[in-house]
């Protein structure tokens, strides 16, 4: 996940993010949904737009202001139920079910720039 390091300066704000305001930056980690985003890609989220089966999500663990560690996943939304996201992953190729009590955060990937 892109941060701010409070100790020095902001980093300026990325030009693939366009104007977009509240937008959030993510960088992955893992291959497992390549060819579309691989390892040191840049995805930029956009928290406001509701995400659609069909659409790339990041799933975020946690809540906003919890002190454990938030763990965030690169999915393909196939469906939404009541209790899950029913999710798709390329590489390999494979549905997986997150709980939606685990993973409340679901934001749209609006784009990416490549690494």
């Amino acid at each position: 996940m892109l941060t701010e390091d409070p100790s020095g300066p902001p980093e300026p704000r990325p030009t693939f993010a366009g104007e977009s305001t509240g937008a959030i930056g993510v960088i992955v980690e893992h291959d497992v949904m390549s060819p579309a985003y691989r390892r040191g890609d840049r995805l930029l989220l956009l928290p406001y737009k509701p995400a659609v089966p069909g659409d790339d999500v990041v799933l975020f663990s946690g809540k906003p202001g919890e002190s454990r560690k938030v763990r965030a996943v690169v999915r393909q939304l196939v469906q939404r139920t009541e209790t899950h996201w029913l999710c798709a992953q390329h590489n390999p190729a494979k549905r997986e079910k997150f709980a939606i009590s685990d993973f409340p955060l679901c934001y749209r990937i609006e784009s990416v720039r490549r690494r």
